[in-house]
């Protein structure tokens, strides 16, 4: 844009170095209507020229793609814009689908509030049956270490899960409704990944999801790409790799000051050291009051409209 002094806008370009900024955080700041998604749209139609970044979009409105409407669908570099859905999918698009198996009992943190015993059940079950512990829950399997809590407390477990990952019980036999699924999607999480690294933008349409269910999917990606860019520091190639920025709206529900007194999760992770490990994020709210001043503090360019 140009500089703005009092009134008078001057003939001065204004802009930002997108490699540092991306990397050391962005929080984008304003009430209803004074133009986030637009400025982010705009963000997004820039950044698909450069090829030193790769963006994660958590969409919950269905709006940066542009089936409708004019959208990054319409760039004329579209190819670097890589679009899941879990619904109707159109043609070059995705279906969002996620294996049960991917999921960990730590992607929760920050989603869903487990009371410490809901959470010891949650670790219990993963270590003792590893990646079907989701299943063995859900099919009332027993632990081999008897008494280790309440059997009230799995009883809740079980209808969260049950109704977070809208998943059925029927017949004896555990039924996927929703884009968590048995069989399918089991490299949907490692081929974001790779489109990231590619420095793709990658837009995933969250707007038929509760907040958690988008929150999780959010939990599982960022999670991954961190861990792999955290190896890749340690191995010493983290410098041929693209920055990888995650764009979240209404940040509050993962780095609220509330939200964060329960416990870290991967997103205040990112917030305190992404930038070590070249892994950004970009944080949309409406109140950025509910974000702790430690975060805010990490966030290095704020824009208030």
């Amino acid at each position: 844009g140009n500089l703005r002094s009092g009134s008078k806008t001057l003939d001065i370009d204004i802009f930002l170095e997108g490699d540092k900024v991306l990397s050391h955080h962005i929080l984008v700041a304003g009430t209803t209507g004074r133009g986030k998604s637009i400025l982010i749209s705009n963000i997004l139609w820039n950044l698909i020229d450069n090829d030193y970044c790769g963006i994660l979009v958590l969409d919950p409105h269905d709006e940066y793609y542009g089936r409708n409407k004019i959208g990054m669908k319409d760039n004329l570099k579209k190819e670097k814009v890589v679009y899941y859905t879990p619904k109707n999918a159109p043609p070059g698009c995705k279906t969002l689908k996620i294996n049960l198996e991917l999921i960990k009992p730590q992607h929760f943190e920050g989603v869903v509030e487990f009371s410490d015993a809901q959470q010891q059940a949650l670790n219990l079950y993963y270590k003792e049956f590893g990646n079907k512990w989701i299943e063995a829950i859900i099919l009332e399997k027993k632990l081999t270490i008897e008494g280790a809590f309440r059997t009230e407390t799995l009883v809740v477990v079980r209808r969260r899960l049950l109704y977070l990952l809208d998943l059925e019980f029927a017949n004896n036999q555990l039924l996927c409704r929703g884009i968590f699924n048995l069989q399918a999607g089991f490299t949907t999480i490692n081929d974001i990944c790779s489109e990231l690294e590619q420095g793709k933008i990658v837009i995933i349409d969250t707007s038929s999801f509760s907040g958690a269910i988008e929150i999780l999917i959010g939990s599982l990606i960022t999670t991954e790409i961190f861990n792999k860019y955290k190896y890749y520091k340690m191995n010493g190639t983290l410098k041929d790799k693209p920055i990888v920025s995650v764009i979240l709206e209404e940040a509050p529900r993962v780095l609220g000051r509330e939200v964060l007194e329960r416990g870290s999760n991967i997103f205040s992770t990112i917030a305190r050291e992404g930038r070590k490990f070249k892994v950004g994020l970009t944080a949309i709210t409406q109140l950025p009051s509910l974000i702790p001043r430690e975060i805010l503090a990490n966030m290095n360019t704020k824009i208030i409209l």
